[in-house]
């Protein structure tokens, strides 16, 4: 599963097509990537893994999401340092960080959460770095014990994670990657560019009048879709590595889940 850069030399292209011809299935997990490929090769268009993940457990994400209310009093915001951005883009980022910090904080119980601490890409250093005296939890501890209503994430794998446990994420993306995993969920309306961000328009987004129920009711058509790109990656990787077919193919016949089955 990959991403892809926007431009080639025709030199490159010519040689990333030979390369290519040598799978039986290629996977990307952005539009952008999918048509940028399409002249060299024949990808198969897949969501995110997470994605894949939380298709396969919906059953058991939408009962956590049955046992909670639909009423926003605790939101998580879980933040990272800008990535190399332009400077003014970096000032801008700062900006509607700090009105968002404000603007939740005005409406409800506000926590912050670490997804990622590993060397050269420490959240908890850039929460120091803001003023934040205390170390926050990660967001798996914080999703355990003490669970918001919704999250404000910035890392992808931090939204999908908080889907995973049942609760709404907006996600702040800073990669194509981030819009390419909400267009599959079906709420592309939950997600915007973190360099150029609304502060006051994601606020508003999650405390809209039945904000919560809106969204777990959009994920709903689009995990069929997904779950079917899922069986279809399965069933690829299975012949791909000699194994016979373990079930039918999906139910749901894309595209993808066809140049995946071929």
């Amino acid at each position: 599963m990959m991403s892809c850069t926007p431009a080639l030399s025709n030199c490159a292209a010519r040689r990333l097509g030979t390369a290519l011809s040598a799978f039986t299935s290629i996977c990307v997990r952005d539009d952008r990537s999918h048509r940028f490929l399409e002249g060299h090769a024949r990808p198969a268009r897949i969501p995110d893994m997470a994605v894949l993940e939380f298709a396969r457990a919906r059953n058991e994400v939408m009962k956590r999401v049955a046992s909670r209310g639909h009423i926003v009093r605790h939101v998580a915001l879980v933040l990272r340092e800008a990535p190399s951005w332009s400077a003014s883009q970096r000032k801008r980022y700062a900006t509607s960080v700090d009105q968002l910090i404000h603007g939740l904080r005005d409406r409800c119980r506000l926590s912050f959460a670490v997804q990622s601490r590993g060397r050269g890409n420490d959240d908890a250093a850039y929460y120091r770095r803001i003023g934040l005296s205390d170390d926050p939890p990660s967001l798996r501890h914080l999703l355990d014990h003490d669970t918001p209503d919704a999250v404000v994430s910035v890392r992808l794998h931090g939204a999908l994670e908080s889907l995973l446990h049942g609760v709404p994420a907006f996600h702040l993306s800073y990669e194509r990657k981030g819009f390419g995993a909400y267009s599959d969920l079906g709420i592309p309306g939950w997600v915007a560019n973190a360099a150029d961000f609304d502060a006051s328009t994601v606020v508003e987004q999650l405390f809209a009048p039945q904000a919560l129920p809106s969204f777990w009711e959009a994920t709903q058509d689009a995990l069929a879709y997904v779950g079917a790109q899922r069986v279809a990656l399965v069933e690829s990787l299975r012949r791909a590595a000699g194994f016979p077919a373990t079930r039918s193919i999906p139910v749901v016949a894309t595209p993808e889940t066809e140049a995946l089955l071929e």
